[in-house]
C-alpha cells in the first residue's frame, strides 16, 4: 500500500462512524437483546419454588437466545457452552449493592424469587448489549488497519496525536508514535467514544 492509498485518521475514523453507527447497531443487536430477554422471561414457569437449578436453565436459556439473535456470529450455543456463557458473563458484569459477579446476582435472585431472576436477566442483558457492541466496533476497526504495514501504522499514530491531542491523555501524547503502534486500535477508540459512546479499555 503506498502513502497515496492511506486514508488520512479523520477519514478513517468517520468510515469507522459509519460502520458502527449507534442507531444501525441498536437495530442489530440491542432490539434482538431485548427480544430475548422477553421470552426468557415469558417462559419462566413463576409457579414453581425458586431453585438454584431453575436459577441456571434461566441464565443458561437466555446465554442461548443471546448467541442464536444478538452474537455476530448468530450461532447456537449448547446447554454447556451456554450455561459457561452466562457465568462468565456474570462474573464480568453483574454489580450489585454489595458485590458483584455470580454470587451476587444468585443473592438478588433468591431475595425476591421470581422479580429477582427477571432483574438479573434485564440487568445482565443490558451489560451484554455494551459488550456485544464493543466486539462489533473492534472488529470493524481490525477490518480497516489489517492491510496497513507497521510504516503506515506509525503515520496514523502521528495524525492521532498531533489532531487528536485535546482530547487524549498528556502523557499518551509526549510519547514517540513508534513506541504506540500496537495501541492504536485503543487511541482511535478513545477518539471514537468521544461522541459515540461505546464500551471500551480505554486510557486510564
Amino acid at each position: 500500500m503506498t502513502n497515496s492509498q492511506i486514508p488520512p485518521i479523520s477519514q478513517l475514523i468517520e468510515r469507522l462512524r459509519e460502520e458502527t453507527d449507534n442507531i444501525k447497531l441498536a437495530a442489530a443487536i440491542d432490539d434482538s437483546i431485548d427480544a430475548a430477554v422477553e421470552a426468557v422471561i415469558a417462559s419462566a414457569d413463576e409457579g414453581n419454588e425458586f431453585t438454584i437449578k431453575r436459577f441456571h436453565a434461566t441464565v443458561t436459556n437466555l446465554a442461548q437466545r443471546i448467541g442464536e439473535q444478538a452474537m455476530p456470529a448468530h450461532r447456537r450455543l449448547t446447554d454447556e457452552q451456554a450455561f459457561a456463557c452466562a457465568l462468565q458473563w456474570l462474573e464480568k458484569h453483574y454489580i450489585s449493592r454489595e458485590t458483584r459477579g455470580y454470587a451476587a446476582a444468585l443473592l438478588d435472585a433468591m431475595e425476591e424469587p421470581w422479580d429477582g431472576i427477571h432483574l438479573v436477566c434485564r440487568e445482565l442483558a443490558e451489560a451484554m448489549k455494551q459488550e456485544i457492541r464493543w466486539q462489533v466496533v473492534s472488529g470493524a476497526l481490525t477490518r480497516l488497519l489489517a492491510p496497513l504495514e507497521w510504516r503506515h501504522r506509525v503515520d496514523l499514530v502521528r495524525d492521532c496525536l498531533t489532531e487528536f491531542r485535546s482530547i487524549l491523555p498528556a502523557g499518551l501524547t509526549a510519547l514517540p508514535p513508534e513506541q504506540l503502534v500496537d495501541e492504536l486500535p485503543q487511541i482511535i477508540l478513545v477518539v471514537l467514544s468521544i461522541d459515540q459512546p461505546i464500551r471500551s479499555g480505554t486510557f486510564r
